[in-house]
């Protein structure tokens, strides 16, 4: 049981990727949306320090930014496709092949507007917008149960795959965050269901506010389960990214954790 860690880093932090690089970590992971709004210079350096470092950019979390909606009466296709189709093109060359929409700004239903209208607004972003454009890049996008704290819309994995198996397309499949399984209150057990759909993983504890896996977090019992039922469902991508916080100290929360996480592979 073997699987590639990673840490989600803005692409302006760099000293973090170079301490993740000697720390152990395979790769990173950074804010697709965020991206856009960063220089070229910044990705080439961004690019530059991973490579040099010996790791992968693997995926892009935050595919969408609140100001631009994937449902409700402000959607705009043209707006969306516009954010796409730049976005991407100036980006895929860092060769991730992982994009994650979570994005709960972006997807969360107005209040008064109808929901089954909203799934289709979303089934209709999915597959009539995004498909044709990841296709080009041959990107798969991991849509994301995000805790209801956070959205009103797809809050658990069995949510999520309504629109993955309604799409029926490899380019859509689901992103598996522990925390907010966790914190919904979905039985780990349910993601056995999943085999065959898992993209990517996120985690976090869900018992220590989310801060990056810790032996002290007393979860150590399910996040032995997770990995063994990734294993079990045959998760091919085998990338786990620690996605959330990380208490008082950055240097020190990612060494520790680093460590707890492989002890657990054994």
């Amino acid at each position: 049981m073997k699987f590639n860690f990673g840490a989600c880093v803005d692409l302006t932090e760099l000293d973090r990727v170079k301490l993740l690089a000697e720390l152990g970590y395979d790769f990173v992971e950074t804010g697709f949306a965020g991206m856009s709004e960063k220089t070229d210079a910044q990705l080439n350096e961004f690019e530059r320090t991973f490579r040099e470092n010996g790791l992968v950019c693997a995926s892009c979390n935050g595919f969408m930014p609140a100001a631009i909606k994937t449902c409700g009466p402000d959607m705009n296709d043209e707006k969306i496709k516009d954010y796409l189709e730049r976005n991407f093109e100036r980006t895929a060359r860092l060769g991730f092949k992982s994009v994650i929409f979570g994005s709960g700004g972006s997807r969360n239903v107005p209040e008064g507007y109808d929901r089954e209208r909203a799934k289709e607004d979303i089934l209709h972003f999915l597959g009539d917008l995004v498909i044709p454009v990841v296709k080009q890049y041959g990107i798969i996008i991991g849509i994301e149960e995000l805790r209801a704290a956070e959205t009103n819309i797809i809050n658990t994995c069995a949510e999520a795959m309504e629109y993955v198996k309604a799409i029926n397309d490899p380019h859509i499949r689901l992103l598996v965050d522990l925390y907010h399984v966790a914190v919904m209150g979905t039985p780990v057990e349910e993601l056995r269901e999943y085999k065959g759909y898992v993209s990517h993983v996120h985690i976090a504890s869900p018992t220590n506010n989310r801060i990056y896996p810790l032996p002290t977090d007393g979860d150590d019992a399910l996040y032995r389960k997770f990995f063994k039922i990734l294993d079990e469902i045959g998760y091919e991508a085998r990338n786990i990214s620690l996605e959330g916080d990380w208490g008082d100290s950055y240097s020190d929360t990612v060494k520790k954790s680093i460590a707890y996480l492989k002890s657990l592979e054994k």
